[in-house]
């Protein structure tokens, strides 16, 4: 075989692997985290962190983050957080609710007056919009 043969097939052996790697299904945020960071940042909208609150927020959403429930997502619509399946009973909204007010409090204390006043606005709108009709 002429070596002008095995530079192409060398080549394809070598890219075989990142080939593979770049058909691997990429994996996506849960639907609990996907609606925690929407709701989030819905809260923060019109609101410019300098880098210290940044990194003071990231920090409080971590902290937070692994004591709520996770969410099922069987079946679920693209902006529904609870599927009729997986919706979580009284007791684990309560917690997740009260967690969700701990972890809001900190990230409002973490901001300036005139951010708080944006914040207070986005979460009454956020509340507004998601409150469970009848």
């Amino acid at each position: 075989m002429k070596l002008t043969h095995l530079i192409p097939l060398a080549a394809l052996a070598a890219a075989t692997p990142a080939i593979a790697l770049a058909q691997q299904p990429v994996a996506t945020p849960s639907a609990t985290q996907d609606f925690y960071r929407q709701r989030t940042n819905a809260l923060l909208n019109g609101i410019m962190l300098d880098s210290k609150q940044a990194a003071k927020v990231d920090s409080i959403q971590a902290k937070y983050r692994e004591q709520l429930p996770p969410m099922a997502n069987q079946g679920q619509k693209p902006n529904d957080p609870y599927p009729s399946a997986g919706r979580p009973d009284s007791t684990q909204q309560s917690m997740m609710m009260m967690i969700l007010e701990r972890q809001d409090t900190e990230i409002r204390a973490s901001l300036k007056s005139d951010q708080q006043k944006v914040w207070d606005k986005n979460k009454k709108d956020w509340n507004q919009r998601h409150t469970p009709v009848g």
